[in-house]
């Protein structure tokens, strides 16, 4: 898709990707490929997981009344953690019957795929991977009235809760453009739009 030449070999592709550095004819991968292909991306960043929590009722209790009827941790690669979390999460999600303007009943789900699908894409994608947070995962929470994902770190630099659906500011670059070439991401700073569109 880059339109690069096709002599060159894997391990180029990748160090022009930046995903690592060839030094002395040995491939270095860096945090960025041990995300993306690594068989056990944990043993770099020992958070790089998503926790799926289903919530019986609209708050999560503690001890004797800890009410969560799923609780399911989803290690591997960040392409199969999306996946696998939306898999999981689909299987939870409650579909409606409404009558419509038309007077006549449509069933539709609890979430608009369009919408959570992105919230988690853009947690394993935009989450902070070090500066102290690498050792907590992604969770995903679901409660009878909401879904919470919530992904280590703050906004990224620059983008503010005023300016989010303006701003695009990478945390992970390289992983994000690795992603693109997989056709996880946009990077073009839609996807916070879309979820806020299609809600």
């Amino acid at each position: 898709r880059k339109e690069w030449s096709e002599e060159l070999s894997q391990i180029e592709i990748l160090e022009l990707m930046h995903l690592g550095s060839i030094e002395k004819s040995n491939f270095l991968p860096n945090i960025g490929c041990a995300l993306m292909f690594a068989k056990d991306p944990r043993l770099v960043v020992a958070g790089c997981r998503v926790r799926f929590l289903r919530f019986d009722g609209e708050a999560e209790g503690t001890g004797e009344k800890w009410n969560a009827v799923k609780d399911i941790f989803i290690d591997g690669t960040v392409p199969f953690q999306i996946q696998r979390a939306a898999e999981v999460l689909r299987d939870q999600l409650r579909t409606f019957s409404r009558l419509g303007s038309d007077n006549k009943f449509f069933t539709s789900t609890e979430y608009p795929d369009v919408a959570w699908y992105e919230a988690l894409v853009n947690a394993c994608v935009h989450r902070a991977y070090s500066n102290g947070l690498g050792s907590r995962p992604i969770f995903v929470r679901m409660f009878d009235d909401r879904l919470v994902v919530e992904s280590p770190g703050g906004f990224p630099p620059f983008v503010t809760p005023d300016n989010i659906y303006d701003s695009h500011h990478a945390r992970n670059p390289f992983l994000m453009d690795a992603m693109y070439y997989l056709k996880f991401v946009k990077c073009a700073h839609e996807g916070t739009r879309r979820i806020r569109d299609t809600m």
